[in-house]
């Protein structure tokens, strides 16, 4: 079955001089149109957005449920990643 294509509609976005360059710049390297390039940057910026609200939401629920990690272990647990005293990820208690 071939793909459905969703029908676009045009947006306008002004751009600072110089972003429009790098826009233009990297979208040539690419080989593909600006278009394309910014729906895809706008694509990912939205999935990253849509990532962190639902990570957001899960820590409140999670909060709200008396369910946390004590910042002084997650400082500690973050401050050994890297090292060869790398500790576990700290649990909810």
């Amino acid at each position: 079955m071939p793909a459905v294509l969703e029908k676009e509609s045009p947006v306008s976005v002004r751009f600072p001089q110089v972003r429009k360059k790098k826009v233009s710049s990297l979208s040539q390297r690419m080989n593909i149109t600006q278009s394309s390039f910014i729906n895809e940057a706008v694509q990912n910026y939205i999935e990253l957005q849509e990532w962190k609200v639902e990570k957001i939401k899960k820590a409140m629920t999670s909060l709200q449920s008396g369910k946390r990690i004590d910042g002084d272990v997650a400082m500690k647990w973050f401050n050994s990643l890297g090292s060869t005293k790398e500790l576990s990820i700290p649990t909810l208690s």
